[in-house]
């Protein structure tokens, strides 16, 4: 899910998207896009030459890397039951109405780039902590836990709701950060990958 942050300077406004200038370039021509159902459709033509991550040479090492992450991203779906439909790492149609909003008051923009950008992809390929056992272990620590209910009731949240519908209703900030907290505990490489690390180089 992409962040927006703004900041009140003495005259002049400064917005921070999660987003690529070039697919703001592209997004800005989509005029009469007003629905993240609409914005998903346009999808190939914002990504296209983007950030194309696994577009290394294939060695040995790049076939461990794929199969150790497709399971470790398998079993973290299952975990959150997200569906295919919920694509965090690509900007929503949120981060185009405050690109659309800041150039109407002449606000001005700083891109900060996709949330898995070339960097998050580096940090990714070369991460070989990433395991599936330490996953079936926490489970195995927090059964019977007050976890385990309020994982359970996210999950019908989940499965009652598309995206969008979850993002706006449901997701406060209380379950981000329960989200952030579990991600520590049962996805610890992917947590610090793509939030701490992540954190850092907005931040410092």
């Amino acid at each position: 899910m992409p962040f927006l942050y703004k900041q009140q300077r003495s005259k002049e406004s400064l917005i921070f998207v999660n987003a690529d200038f070039s697919w703001w370039n592209k997004a800005k021509l989509l005029q009469y896009v007003d629905s993240q159902e609409e914005l998903n459709r346009y999808q190939q033509y914002l990504e296209k030459g983007g950030q194309h991550w696994l577009e290394y040479y294939w060695s040995v090492r790049k076939f461990v890397f794929l199969a150790r992450f497709a399971a470790y991203w398998t079993t973290f779906k299952f975990h959150y039951r997200f569906g295919f439909d919920f694509k965090f790492w690509l900007p929503g149609i949120e981060v185009k109405y405050a690109c659309e909003a800041a150039e109407k008051v002449g606000a001005n923009i700083q891109f900060l780039g996709a949330e898995l950008n070339s960097q998050t992809a580096d940090r990714l390929y070369h991460e070989t902590r990433m395991n599936v056992p330490h996953y079936f272990l926490k489970r195995f620590q927090y059964t019977q836990s007050f976890y385990s209910e309020e994982l359970h009731s996210n999950r019908q949240k989940i499965a009652q709701s598309n995206p969008q519908t979850f993002t706006e209703k449901c997701l406060d900030q209380h379950l981000i950060n329960w989200y952030t907290q579990t991600a520590q505990i049962f996805f610890p490489r992917l947590k610090e990958v793509f939030v701490d690390k992540r954190d850092e180089d907005l931040f410092t």
